[in-house]
């Protein structure tokens, strides 16, 4: 009987794990930049503090990284031993295209907006009918110095690992 219970803990567990949305948002609007796994934690880059700062947050973890601050011991270099080379069986390039098309085809993207000004007024009068009509109010050109990104985009490990395995296993 327990071992019931734990079997279907971990299987609740690899399942939230699995369906978890990973989303990244940029908005440059507020300075939003972060990178974030539903229900685990989230990384957010602050370019107002310090270009290399980055604020890492998890159930149990909150940090402000300074990436130039961290540095790496040097390594030991070990003696390497003479092995008798293996041969690695490699993957053709179609196989990591399709791999690349199935990786792309799992990303939703949650929200696109963009707000732009060329700083040229000629430009801005040219691709402002433009934008208008083909956009669906995606992108918008504006005469006032604006130039403003709001992107959403959204996976979960699951998707990212169906479309790995489609990739391997479906002929087209």
């Amino acid at each position: 009987m327990i071992w019931w219970l734990i079997a279907g803990i971990f299987l609740l567990l690899m399942a939230w794990i699995l369906l978890a949305p990973m989303r990244l948002e940029i908005d440059t609007r507020s300075g939003l930049f972060r990178v974030r796994w539903v229900g685990f934690g989230a990384a957010q880059w602050l370019p107002e503090e310090r270009l290399d700062c980055v604020y890492v947050e998890t159930w149990f973890f909150r940090k402000r990284l300074f990436l130039g601050d961290l540095q790496t011991r040097p390594r030991q270099v070990k003696k390497r031993q003479k092995n008798p080379r293996k041969t690695k069986r490699s993957i053709r390039l179609a196989t990591i295209l399709k791999i690349f098309r199935n990786l792309r085809r799992s990303f939703r993207v949650r929200q696109c907006r963009v707000d732009w000004d060329t700083g040229d007024y000629l430009w801005n009068a040219w691709l402002f009918p433009i934008t208008r009509q083909w956009s669906r109010g995606t992108v918008a050109i504006n005469f006032s110095g604006r130039r403003e990104i709001v992107l959403v985009v959204e996976n979960s490990a699951g998707a990212v690992l169906m479309a790995i395995t489609r990739s391997f296993i479906s002929k087209t």
